[in-house]
């Protein structure tokens, strides 16, 4: 029967009263933080047909070649607009080159918004703004970056973007908690490609660190390394050099012997009577747990 295969042109969803109506109606996109003008602005696509699939006449297609033209001029109405839609792309380039989630992306874009509607952008360029924008976004998400690590993208230099990063801060009194050294150990851990073994030790050393406050005023991603170079020491079962260890956290070798001889004094180890271990140490020690893996030396 026909009416055993009837189509209902209706919502998938059913709604009860207009309140849950309006939250469930899905028309038109969504505002985006990430958009100069939250994508509500018309766009004209680029298609060569009309609504009934025919296609148009070439004095229609150079019609709406010109229509697009004046659209994509009348969605910057001021100086303002024009600052926002360049900074977001700024936003949109670094993040997609660093890599972080879209909505630490939107929370960048909201923090450059609020930087403009408070008139901070006089004496200091767009680029260096957005940058600090992002580096504001990931400390507020918990994302293990330095800013060393930032920069390697960005179009100005490191100074300018952490002085935009403290002069926003402090004039939009953004709260910033300091970095937990814990938050580095995974991804330097992953880097350096050492055994659970030694990740787990690493973590026992920098927990250590965080009780007898030997962490305060120190870098994170460099303490991190530290504690898994400190870590081999004691599991014997990966071998990382201070070179590596340094490489992985951009800090210099004496920062890993300083932070590697604190951690082990408050471990209870001497520092003078250890060294790393050998390549045979490790290999042995790999076999004899049945460990197989790329840095098994």
């Amino acid at each position: 029967l026909i009416s055993d295969e009837y189509i209902d042109p209706g919502p998938e969803w059913r709604a009860y009263n207009s309140k849950e109506q309006d939250s469930k109606s899905r028309v038109g996109s969504p505002m985006k933080s990430t958009m100069h003008d939250k994508g509500l602005s018309t766009v004209i696509g680029s298609g060569r047909t009309d609504a009934n699939g025919k296609k148009l006449s070439g004095k229609k297609q150079r019609e709406m070649s010109r229509l697009r033209k004046w659209d994509k001029r009348f969605k910057v109405k001021d100086s303002k607009e024009r600052n926002l839609r360049q900074a977001f792309g700024e936003i949109q380039r670094i993040s997609s080159e660093i890599d972080i989630p879209d909505y630490v992306e939107e929370t960048a874009c909201t923090v450059y918004r609020k930087a403009v509607e408070e008139e901070l952008l006089p004496g200091r360029s767009i680029e260096a703004m957005a940058s600090a924008s992002v580096q504001i976004a990931m400390r507020q998400a918990g994302i293990p970056k330095t800013i060393d690590s930032l920069i390697e993208y960005c179009r100005v230099s490191k100074s300018k973007v952490t002085g935009a990063y403290s002069y926003t801060c402090r004039e939009l009194d953004i709260k910033i908690e300091p970095p937990k050294v814990l938050e580095y150990l995974s991804r330097i851990a992953s880097e350096l490609e050492v055994t659970k073994d030694t990740e787990r030790k690493a973590e026992e050393l920098l927990e250590l660190s965080v009780e007898e406050n030997i962490h305060s005023g120190k870098n994170p991603s460099g303490m991190a390394a530290s504690a898994i170079y400190a870590a081999t020491i004691i599991t014997r079962k990966d071998r990382v050099t201070q070179k590596m260890a340094c490489e992985s956290a951009d800090v210099c070798e004496l920062t890993i012997r300083n932070r590697n001889k604190e951690l082990l004094e408050t471990y209870g180890i001497d520092y003078d009577e250890t060294s790393p271990p050998s390549r045979e140490e490790v290999k042995s020690s790999r076999n004899k747990n049945g460990v197989i893996g790329k840095n098994d030396y």
